[in-house]
Formats: C-alpha cells, sequence, structure tokens
C-alpha cells in the first residue's frame, strides 16, 4: 500500500510542477480506492473447499512490503489535476496480464471449466474413455459330475461321481473397456476381460455305486488335483445410461464429492475352461492301496453368449463397480484315465451338455493420482449341466453312451490389483 500511495504521489506531483500555472485537482483516499478497484479481478476460492485451481495466477514481486499493523501511512498530498487530463490509473506490476475467468457453473464449454477442475473430478463427472484394470489374486474353484448306468438315467441313476474340492489357484487378469465418448455412438461401450489361474493345491475323490441314490459304493479313492489351469476370455458390448443425480448433471461444474452413476447393458460372448490333473492316489475301497503312476487328467470347456449389468459409481476419488452375468453355454470335457488299460489313451471318455452360468463381481477403487488408483475386489461362480451325454472311447474302438446326470462348478476369488483412466 506505501509503494502505491508513494507511486500515486510521484506521478501527480511531477504534473504539478510541469504546469504550475494551472489550478490541480485534489485527489482524495476514495478516488486512489477507485482506482485500485478498477484492477481485473483474480478470483480466489477459499481453501476450505478443497478447490484447486490449474491456472496459476502471477506471483507478487518480491519487493512489495509486507503488511505491518502497526505501520502508518501518510496521507497523500492534495494535487489538483488538469481538467483536460485523465485521472491517472495506477496499474501495478504483480497484476496479471490477462484476467483469469471464473469458472461458471452454467452455459460454460467444457474446455473453459475443465481447466479449472483436478482430472480425477472431470473423470467423476463423465464416463471415462478408456479404462485399464490388473490385478492379481487368490481363487477357490468346486467342480463335480456324476453319470448314469445308461442313456435312460437308471441302471443305477449313479453310476460314477467325481469331485473336486479346494482347488485353490493363483490368479492373474485384466480389463480394458471403452467408451464412445461423441457422435451417433455416444456412449456406446465395448468391455474386454482375460484370466488366468494357476491350481497350487486341491483334492479329488472318485466313487462308484451298483444301487441307486449312491448306494451299495463298491469303489472309492481318494488324489491330489495341485496341477491344473483355468482361463477366462470375455467380450461384450452395450451402452452407458446416466442415472446421476441432478445435482452432478452434464452442464455443471461437479465438486469432488459429487457423485455419478451409470447403468451399462450388455450382450457378450465368453470362453472359460477348467483343467485338472490327479496324481498320488490311493485307494481305500474295497481295499487300502496306492496308484504308483497316476496321472489322469480331466479338461473342461464352456463356451457361449452371455447378458450382462453392469454398475458403476463415482465420488470424487471413490469409484464402486457391480457387475451381474447369465450365461447360456455348450460344455465340453475330455479326460484321460492313464491307468485304465481297456480305455483308449490319450483320450478315454467325451463330456458333452448345455449350461447354464451365473457370475457376479463387485469392485471398489481409489484414485490415488488423476489416472492412477488401487483396486480390489470380490469374484462368484456358478454354473451347471443337466442331462447331458458321456460317451467312453475303449482300447478296441468301441464307443459306450451314456447319461451325464450334472456337472457342477463353482469359484470365487479375491483380488488386489491397479487400474489406469485414460
Amino acid at each position: 500500500m506505501c509503494a502505491l500511495v508513494a507511486l500515486s504521489s510521484t506521478v501527480l506531483s511531477s504534473t504539478a510542477l510541469a504546469q504550475p500555472s494551472e489550478p490541480m485537482r485534489h485527489h482524495s483516499r476514495s478516488d486512489v480506492r477507485q482506482n485500485i478497484r478498477q484492477r481485473p479481478y483474480t478470483p480466489t476460492i477459499p481453501a476450505h473447499y478443497g478447490y484447486q485451481s490449474s491456472v496459476p495466477t502471477a506471483p507478487k514481486p518480491a519487493n512489495l512490503p509486507a503488511k505491518t499493523p502497526s505501520l502508518s501511512v501518510p496521507a497523500a498530498p492534495k494535487v489538483v489535476a488538469q481538467p483536460s487530463e485523465p485521472s491517472p490509473v495506477v496499474q501495478p506490476s504483480y497484476a496479471p496480464k490477462v484476467p483469469m475467468t471464473p469458472p461458471s457453473p452454467q452455459g460454460a464449454s467444457e474446455a473453459g471449466w475443465k481447466k479449472f477442475v483436478p482430472t480425477y473430478v472431470h473423470n467423476a463427472r463423465h464416463h471415462p474413455v478408456i479404462q485399464g484394470n490388473l490385478w492379481t489374486g487368490y481363487r477357490v474353484d468346486e467342480l463335480d459330475w456324476n453319470i448314469a448306468g445308461n442313456l435312460g438315467g437308471a441302471n443305477p441313476n449313479i453310476l460314477s461321481e467325481l469331485t473336486w474340492r479346494k482347488l485353490q489357484m493363483y490368479e492373474f487378469g485384466g480389463t480394458i473397456n471403452y467408451t464412445h465418448p461423441e457422435g451417433l455412438l455416444k456412449n456406446m461401450h465395448v468391455d474386454s476381460m482375460f484370466v488366468y489361474a494357476t491350481t497350487f493345491a486341491g483334492e479329488n475323490q472318485d466313487s462308484d455305486f451298483n444301487q441307486d441314490n449312491r448306494q451299495g459304493e463298491f469303489s472309492r479313492s481318494y488324489a491330489d488335483s495341485d496341477d491344473g489351469q483355468a482361463t477366462s476370455i470375455k467380450f461384450a458390448a452395450g451402452y452407458v445410461i446416466d442415472l446421476s443425480p441432478s445435482h452432478a448433471a452434464d452442464g455443471g461444474l461437479v465438486a469432488e464429492g459429487a457423485t455419478k452413476i451409470w447403468l451399462t447393458p450388455m450382450l457378450g460372448y465368453a470362453r472359460q475352461t477348467l483343467d485338472t490333473t490327479m496324481s498320488n492316489g490311493v485307494l481305500v475301497i474295497p481295499e487300502q492301496r496306492t496308484f504308483d503312476g497316476l496321472a489322469s487328467t480331466y479338461d473342461t470347456r464352456w463356451d457361449g453368449a452371455f447378458v450382462a449389468l453392469k454398475a458403476a459409481a463415482h465420488m470424487g476419488r471413490h469409484r464402486i463397480a457391480g457387475r451381474g452375468e447369465y450365461h447360456l453355454a455348450d460344455y465340453e470335457a475330455g479326460a484321460q484315465w492313464n491307468l485304465r488299460q481297456d480305455f483308449n489313451q490319450p483320450l478315454s471318455f467325451v463330456h458333452t451338455g448345455d449350461a447354464v452360468g451365473l457370475e457376479f463381481g463387485l469392485d471398489y477403487s481409489y484414485m490415488l493420482y488423476d489416472h492412477w488408483g488401487l483396486n480390489a475386489g470380490f469374484g462368484l461362480k456358478d454354473w451347471s449341466v443337466e442331462n447331458g451325454h458321456d460317451l467312453t472311447i475303449f482300447r478296441d474302438g468301441i464307443v459306450l453312451a451314456t447319461r451325464l446326470n450334472e456337472v457342477n462348478w463353482t469359484s470365487y476369488s479375491y483380488r488386489l490389483g491397479m487400474n489406469y483412466l485414460f
């Protein structure tokens, strides 16, 4: 303030000395204040709102005197200027050359308001165009199937049953999603996912019966199932529906805490596999003995279309997404029973049938930076096959057909990873 007063005094005093014969105009303090008000407005949002502008303001020069409560500022001398001359306007050197335009919640252009908000707030306002996600996790699968004695489902109704329990796996996966931002295809969404899991622990039970309803068990064996893998590939397309509250609607500036909600129905195609290997077999019925050299395999494939519904909510740095899928698929499985000398090798029997599956997923993300975030999720699968076919291939070329009563596959997984928003 002292520099402004001194500058004003110097300019006005020079004018008075140049023309001493002319009457001079007095400038009161109100005139000086009025002149200072003519400086361009620099918007400043209070810090407690948590708003950080992306347009920096010009710094004040270091030689400005600090505000001191005890500093006494002398009054400016009363000087009368020439009537024909305009009043001098004091323009501090640290004033910005181009006045900033404060963000306008109403009618602001995309480019105009976007520069005033952090990227993660902008992304919370609009559905991200491209999202990528990578994760690793822990997964547990269980699988069982049983066959009847004939195609009619009798003699007996359950002849043989195999069960895989606690197939523990390390899972690795990723997703890439794209949403078209504009034009005729605006809000069209493409979704892709790939998952690979490798088994490190599990167990198997094989039981045979000569009476209905699992009675008359004449053979039972156990084996390890700690070698195998699972894969999943999915592609889907849909349309993003914006269900956001009115305070976060398009056209307005969204604060950090505003919520955006999207619902995306999709139609897709998926191929999933689960492969198992049995080893270290032990027979317990009718007698107890080991199976040397056991290395039997049972490999499954679930292949077909699905419909899905995905919901997502973005609240500043927090993101929650849920997904449900209903699958209709063709089921195929091929097995090698390597210790059965009467069976064909390497393909001993084949299973076919129509499968139905339900899958659910829930994910939470926290955006650490504008584009990077951490992700935690949970996944669940429940698949089944009923009234399929079992084709057993014997060494001499004979193929025996019987009914595949059912196949059941369940899986749950926990995962941690990171996501990136483009």
